[in-house]
């Protein structure tokens, strides 16, 4: 326990800094652990899901939609997501895009089951754990492949940012294929963002499929619900409303 863990415990008045109430059932007394550790380890499992600072606020209640009926059926299914876990068989593949909001909602779903359950998640953009596990092959590195992988695989709940950002290499391909397999195998949640359409609108638009290959887009259509985000520049449309409502 660090010193601020130590100094949160001492001030419950249940537990008195120990981590656990004792309980009278019947002639037996029994220990369980204080609700003040278990708001300490869901704090300790946010402080450790790799967050950028950049989303550190990010909520659903902070998510605006701007009577935007894309951006509220969005939220709507975000919401229900929450609602329903861990009673849910499939992540999310939010596309739209650059701006229009979907890592907002990636990290706010991210944030609230962690707070919800206790369970541990990650967040990962697509090219730092492309990059780092490419680190991890040269001799010099004090982390190996599997050392990096081992959170992305065991983890209940993973966001992976912007998949597609970067045109996949064979290795690359193999290695987000064995990633997104072995969670699907053992029914982990994956929560995926992309920039890239699943459909073409014009003949010079890339597709993710373009982007990744048909078997890694296959493999994500098992794994996660489709949710189109459609909008104008979420961050630009948010600092214009907060300019205008100072106007």
């Amino acid at each position: 326990m660090t010193a601020v863990d130590a100094k949160d415990a001492v001030a419950c008045a249940r537990c008195g800094g120990t981590g656990w109430v004792i309980e009278k059932r019947g002639a037996a007394e029994v220990a369980r652990r204080c609700r003040c550790s278990i708001e300490r380890r869901k704090e300790s499992l946010l402080a450790d899901a790799g967050i950028p600072r950049r989303y550190a606020d990010c909520t659903l209640d902070s998510f605006s939609v701007f009577d935007n009926s894309s951006l509220k059926a969005a939220k709507r299914i975000s919401q229900k997501f929450i609602d329903a876990y861990p009673v849910v068989t499939k992540g999310i593949l939010f596309i739209g895009k650059p701006g229009v909001g979907k890592t907002h909602l990636a990290v706010a779903i991210l944030k609230e089951i962690i707070r919800k359950t206790g369970d541990t998640g990650i967040f990962f953009d697509y090219r730092d754990l492309l990059k780092q596990v490419q680190d991890s092959y040269n001799p010099e590195s004090q982390s190996t492949e599997m050392q990096v992988l081992e959170p992305v695989l065991s983890c209940r709940v993973l966001v992976l940012d912007e998949i597609g950002a970067r045109r996949v290499t064979a290795w690359m391909h193999d290695t987000i294929f064995y990633i997104l397999n072995q969670r699907y195998s053992n029914k982990m949640l994956t929560i995926i963002t992309s920039n890239f359409p699943e459909t073409k609108s014009d003949d010079d638009e890339e597709t993710l499929e373009d982007r990744i290959g048909f078997r890694l887009d296959s493999r994500i259509h098992e794994m996660c619900d489709f949710v189109e985000v459609e909008g104008a520049d979420y961050r630009k449309t948010l600092l214009h409303k907060r300019y205008s409502d100072r106007g």
